[in-house]
């Protein structure tokens, strides 16, 4: 039996913070990379996946507390209050505009090799990362590199600088020996039973049109009160 997510629920909760809303379900644990140097193992979703991530749009910088939604239409809904509201605001400030539009990621199953007694978690990456990481998986005679499989799959290794809108990733590359997901066959095949339970976009919060459109009521009425 598997237990790191109904384990660690609480205090990953906690670290949320009451007053932030999550892009994925508290049943999930979500990788952050650290400042520096990472190693991490891509795990293989299920198998009616295709590749190793899930396309999402994200709506970054909403609200006063500069919060984070996928947006609503990217998921089959017919309105989205973000995209709504940048339309509204289109031909007034422009980076206000710019910062309401949505960002194109990729949802990852990883291991986190600093911390792998705490089993999968969900990686938001950029776009950008998972095509250089894409670059690395295709040799120089085109064949292709499995770097998400169980046995002779390849951690991940790069560099994180800068935070929030000037982070970078850079120094990334593949280690030189392709490893097991796991020195113990046991624990491998509880992270891959894990995770093919779970479809990496069920793990999405999507949150009401309703909910999304108070954060900007909130943002409304604390620059109203800077101006008073």
């Amino acid at each position: 039996r598997v237990f790191w997510a109904t384990e660690r629920t609480p205090h990953h909760a906690q670290q949320r913070g009451g007053a932030f809303d999550s892009l994925i379900k508290n049943d999930f644990l979500g990788y952050s990379p650290k400042e520096g140097r990472n190693r991490v193992r891509i795990i293989p979703p299920g198998p009616a996946s295709e590749y190793w991530g899930e396309e999402i749009m994200v709506h970054y910088n909403v609200g006063p507390d500069n919060q984070s939604y996928v947006c609503l239409k990217s998921i089959g809904q017919k309105a989205c209050p973000v995209c709504d509201e940048r339309r509204r605001a289109a031909g007034t400030d422009p980076d206000y505009v710019a910062d309401l539009a949505p960002s194109r990621r990729y949802l990852v199953w990883v291991i986190d090799r600093a911390a792998e007694d705490e089993g999968p978690k969900i990686w938001s990456m950029p776009q950008t990362l998972d095509s250089d990481i894409a670059a690395l998986s295709v040799d120089s005679d085109g064949a292709v590199i499995p770097l998400d499989h169980p046995e002779d799959g390849f951690d991940l290794e790069f560099m994180r600088a800068g935070m929030d809108k000037k982070t970078r990733y850079k120094a990334i590359q593949l280690a030189r020996r392709s490893a097991p997901l796991s020195d113990d066959p046991e624990t491998q095949r509880d992270w891959l039973d894990y995770v093919s339970k779970s479809e990496l976009l069920e793990t999405l919060v999507a949150y009401s049109y309703e909910h999304i459109q108070e954060i900007f009521a909130g943002a409304k009425g604390k620059d109203e009160g800077k101006d008073e």
